[in-house]
């Protein structure tokens, strides 16, 4: 197969690249994904980068890097975004409408672009059908999204082999084109029913008698939701409008699950290829079913090794901005406002609305009220923990702060005005001027004690306490701080031993 390619912005070769790991998932309605895994000595990869990326031989598109994870000396983990994601680089502009065919309103949106990396192609919508489209500030795929719900049967298709780039839009097939079955290339099928969104009455003041049923009403029995129609519409538009939304939602929502495996390049038919938009056929005879339905999702796990393996993801869903924005990795997450003469639309009850608002402004009175009665000021706050009859308390008031407990561990630098207490064990305290200016206390006790940068210790001398002429007699320099901290010396007799003079013993702190 051939390797990813990393792009400059030109869309030329940088570098080939070399997976360990690649996936992909390729959408039929924005965005297709892929994540590739780079062992270490691959190139280095940065987000916004381009990389085209294959199955087999054949390319699966130009994808845009949106993240990597890199734990170097070891990997690289790329997530990519095929490359329509440029266009959620512009915005429209403020309070725009535009009013047209389909063509001119996408080439409009498509010209919001500061750089034009993508032109617009075939387009299958009619030129005949008005439509109008209402935006404001939304990110222009967003825009085209949702030009894209106002019209049914059509699709996005991509050609990144021109320059720039080129959008088509094209009528998504009405027949089956390729075909699963579990005794050819069907390993396991799955099928999910989901009733959430079936409709078989509308109900609406704009049609005759107040509703409209369904075909499909005897099957299911009568499921009624209202259906809003234009004001201005008349009653032939809005019988055409219920009963194009009851065909939309006749039947339960079908979702085909299918871990198939691609024939084509063996057998050479087109029954076997799979892409997305295609009508599949999902024929399992052995249990009398038979189901065609689109392939909106195909996901390859292992392009590496096994890219012939795909898991189809097959459903009749209708598409919603919000679904189709899902799985697009972005902020901005409003939804387009869309305004269709033809379009039709269910929406909240005015007073419906009117309702859900008075209970969030009630809900936020109460929320006022609740937090009015927390009073950061409060006389008193007190924790307490206890276990085993050991009870320890913090009590926080206006005036002070009191904690107790038998044991009370302060870790980190501590600043303290004012320290009292009845015994204070310190491994070491600094009375430096910039720390301590001065230090009161009734008993300290030290086990080393140092003054100016020289040791101090008890020391006791022998002195002659009367007498004289004892200047003659070997006499020693003793150093010491008086009461001001001023360092003094002074000389005493140390020899008295040939004189009958009276001495005394003194105590003093200070060194040798």
């Amino acid at each position: 197969m051939r390797l990813p390619r990393l792009l400059e912005g030109n869309m030329n070769e940088l570098a080939r690249l070399n997976p360990s790991r690649l996936s992909a998932t390729v959408n039929l309605d924005p965005l297709s994904t892929a994540t590739m895994l780079l062992p270490a000595g691959e190139p280095s990869v940065s987000v916004r980068q381009y990389v085209e990326i294959y199955k087999d031989d054949d390319s699966l598109g130009v994808y845009r890097v949106s993240s990597v994870r890199t734990a170097y000396g070891d990997s690289q983990e790329v997530s990519l975004e095929h490359g329509i994601t440029v266009l959620e680089d512009c915005i429209t502009p403020e309070d725009t409408e535009l009013t047209g065919s389909f063509r001119s309103i996408i080439s409009t949106l498509l010209s919001y672009q500061a750089v034009k990396l993508w032109q617009l192609g075939t387009v299958d919508v009619p030129d005949s059908e008005s439509l109008t489209l209402t935006t404001s500030g939304d990110l222009c795929l967003q825009a085209v999204i949702s030009l894209m719900e106002m019209v049914k049967g059509y699709g996005l298709f991509f050609d990144q082999t021109t320059s720039p780039w080129t959008l088509h839009v094209r009528r998504l097939e009405a027949e089956p084109s390729c075909e699963c079955r579990m005794s050819r290339n069907a390993n396991s099928v799955s099928i999910a029913l989901d009733e959430s969104e079936l409709v078989t009455r509308v109900v609406s003041s704009m049609l005759p008698g107040g509703y409209q049923d369904g075909p499909t009403v005897d099957a299911w029995g009568v499921i009624a939701r209202p259906l809003s129609i234009d004001g201005e519409a008349t009653e032939a538009e809005a019988v055409k409008q219920a009963a194009e939304y009851l065909d939309t939602y006749k039947d339960p929502a079908i979702t085909v699950e299918i871990d198939a495996v691609e024939l084509a390049q063996l057998t050479g038919e087109g029954w076997d290829a799979f892409t997305a938009g295609k009508l599949c056929r999902t024929a399992l005879p052995d249990f009398g079913v038979t189901v065609n339905e689109r392939v909106n999702s195909l996901y390859y796990e292992d392009l590496l090794h096994a890219p012939q393996r795909v898991r189809l993801t097959l459903a009749t869903a209708v598409r919603t901005v919000q679904g189709v924005l899902s799985g697009i990795n972005r902020a901005q997450r409003e939804t387009t406002k869309i305004v269709h003469k033809n379009s039709v639309k269910i929406i909240k009850n005015e007073k419906d609305l009117l309702v859900q608002a008075e209970k969030l402004i009630a809900q936020a009175e109460d929320l006022i009220l609740l937090a009015r009665r927390v009073d950061v000021q409060a006389e008193e706050i007190q924790l307490k923990v206890s276990k085993n009859g050991v009870i320890s308390a913090i009590n926080l008031s206006p005036e002070s702060v009191k904690i107790s407990s038998d044991k009370i561990v302060l870790d980190g630098e501590t600043i303290v005005q004012l320290l009292q207490g009845a015994v204070v064990n310190v491994t070491v305290l600094n009375a430096d001027e910039a720390d301590i200016p001065n230090l009161y206390g009734t008993n300290a006790e030290f086990n080393n004690l140092t003054v100016n940068g020289d040791g101090a210790d008890w020391l006791d001398k022998t002195v002659v306490t009367r007498g004289r002429g004892v200047d003659s007699v070997g006499k020693q320099i003793i150093n010491y701080l008086d009461h001001n901290g001023n360092p003094q010396s002074v000389g005493v007799v140390i020899d008295v031993s040939t004189y009958n003079l009276p001495t005394d013993t003194i105590h003093y702190l200070g060194s040798e």
